[in-house]
C-alpha cells in the first residue's frame, strides 16, 4: 500500500468529522503531513583490474671451454725444442726434439697442465689406462697416439 492510499481514509475522516460538529463557522482545513523516506541501496562493482606481467629471459650463452695454444712456443715450458705430435686446444701431446721425453697435456683455463700416466711398462715407459683416460674424455686421435698399460 502507498502512503498516499494510506493518507486518504485520514484526510477524509477528518473532513466528515468536521462537517458534522455544527458549527456554523466553516474550520479552516486540517492539514496533514506526511514525510516518506526511500532508502535505495546501490552497490557498485569496482572496475576490475587486469595486472599483465611480462617476464624477459635472455638465455646467456654458454661459454666455450677457453682452449689452450697449440703453438710449440706455448709448450715450450718443459722442453728447450718442442715438438707438437697432437693437439685440440683441450689436450696435446709434446715431446722435445730428437728424445724419447714426452708428456701428456690436459687444459685448464686456456692453460697446459700436465696430466700425469697412469704407470709405466715393464721397460719403465709410461703408460696410461685406456678407461681413465677416455672417461677423463680425451679424444680419440690422442688415445691412438698412447701408450696404453697393459697392451
Amino acid at each position: 500500500m502507498t502512503s498516499l492510499t494510506r493518507a486518504l481514509p485520514l484526510l477524509t475522516t477528518a473532513l466528515l468529522l468536521g462537517a458534522c460538529a455544527g458549527e456554523s463557522e466553516p474550520s479552516p482545513p486540517e492539514t496533514t503531513t506526511m514525510q516518506v523516506t526511500a532508502t535505495e541501496t546501490v552497490t557498485e562493482t569496482p572496475p576490475t583490474t587486469t595486472v599483465t606481467t611480462t617476464e624477459t629471459v635472455t638465455d646467456t650463452p654458454v661459454a666455450a671451454p677457453v682452449r689452450a695454444d697449440c703453438s710449440a712456443d706455448a709448450l715450450r715450458i718443459d722442453f728447450t725444442e718442442p715438438v707438437v705430435m697432437f693437439c685440440d686446444g683441450a689436450w696435446a701431446r709434446a715431446g722435445q726434439a730428437q728424445t724419447d721425453h714426452l708428456i701428456v697435456y690436459r687444459a685448464a683455463a686456456g692453460q697446459w697442465r700436465t696430466y700425469e700416466p697412469h704407470g709405466t711398462t715393464y721397460t719403465g715407459y709410461p703408460c696410461f689406462d685406456e678407461a681413465t683416460v677416455t672417461a677423463d674424455g680425451a679424444p680419440a686421435g690422442l688415445l691412438q697416439q698412447l701408450t696404453l698399460c697393459g697392451g
